[in-house]
């Protein structure tokens, strides 16, 4: 049995286990499941390869984009680029066991992105300031889109705080990327 999972905490809004499975037999994948590892600590990553020695990657939510970053071997050039990785491949072999880095969050945010975007999207918005606004920030460089991060404590040239967000911030921004987990099923 080939094993896949995510990794992150909670894992309680993850729609992931339904997803894969409904892929694995409806591609016709054959002994192959997915499951959901919740983490309380990043470091528990090196149990969870310890006692699942069938597991052969993983994706990562939140809190953990960038936390895992010290327990791979190997990072992508894109990876390595934005500083956050949401997909592991692992790699066993006589010499050991490999962590292979990779960040797909930018492949996907170009791919829903660039079809409704029009001249008018020269600025945007990035609300949250974790791993993933680390890829959508990376794809709006790419794409020369100017962005404003918006955090709840953190001030710096590019970043302001949500409570200074007002009606003229928003109107001068009209692309509005919510990297958050506000809004998250359940809540």
């Amino acid at each position: 049995m080939r094993l896949f999972g995510l990794i992150g905490y909670p894992l309680s809004h993850s729609f992931s286990a339904k997803y894969f499975k409904e892929k694995f037999a409806g591609e016709d994948i054959p002994d192959s499941e997915y499951r959901l590892f919740p983490l309380k600590d990043v470091s528990e990553v090196s149990s969870l390869l310890a006692n699942h020695p069938d597991l052969q990657g993983f994706n990562i939510t939140i809190p953990y984009k960038v936390a895992v970053l010290p327990y791979l071997d190997q990072l992508t050039k894109t990876a390595k680029a934005i500083g956050a990785v949401n997909c592991v491949k692992i790699v066993r072999d006589s010499s050991g066991v490999k962590l292979l880095g990779f960040n797909t969050d930018i492949y996907g945010f170009k791919q829903s992105l660039l079809p409704i975007l029009k001249p008018y999207h020269y600025k945007a918005l990035v609300l949250g300031t974790g791993g993933a606004s680390k890829a959508i920030c990376f794809a709006l460089d790419e794409l020369g889109i100017f962005y404003t991060l918006v955090s709840r404590s953190r001030l710096d040239a590019i970043t302001i705080k949500y409570s200074q967000l007002t009606e003229d911030v928003i109107n001068d921004n009209l692309l509005i990327i919510n990297t958050t987990p506000v809004g998250t099923f359940p809540d």
